[in-house]
């Protein structure tokens, strides 16, 4: 990985590092393509988390939501059900992940839980937004 600093303005390529030297030109580290080549690996797996937790949102809404609230009195989910689906949706997108991709987001760090999360309850806030309409 390129550790070099450049402390002369950059003209692209470059990620700030948020600093500054004295003279207050920016501080930034330049990836090498080894280093950008490992970002972009992340960002496909980080892809491919998000679109195994848009496909269970989605798998979810057809076999189990419909009927939950169909069933109910007033028509809306109880919050052990909200929490049931919750750990379906983690439970059942972790299945739909390669192993590889589990590997590389383990590997960076990256909370699977937290993205999966993120993507389904994205999902389900544009849902309830276009059923308002």
């Amino acid at each position: 990985d390129c550790k070099r600093i450049d402390r002369k303005r950059c003209t692209g390529g470059c990620i700030p590092c948020g600093g500054a030297d004295r003279r207050g030109r920016h501080l930034a580290v330049h990836p090498d393509r080894q280093g950008q080549e490992k970002l972009q690996t992340v960002k496909m797996a980080t892809d491919e988390a998000k679109d195994a937790a848009i496909t269970t949102v989605m798998e979810l809404q057809q076999t189990v939501v419909d009927d939950l609230k169909a069933a109910a009195v007033d028509g809306k989910l109880t919050k052990e059900e909200i929490s049931k689906l919750k750990n379906d949706l983690l439970s059942m997108s972790m299945t739909k992940l390669s192993d590889t991709s589990v590997k590389i987001l383990t590997a960076a760090g990256v909370d699977i839980s937290a993205i999966i999360a993120g993507a389904g309850e994205a999902l389900i806030k544009k849902m309830k937004n276009e059923s308002a309409k």
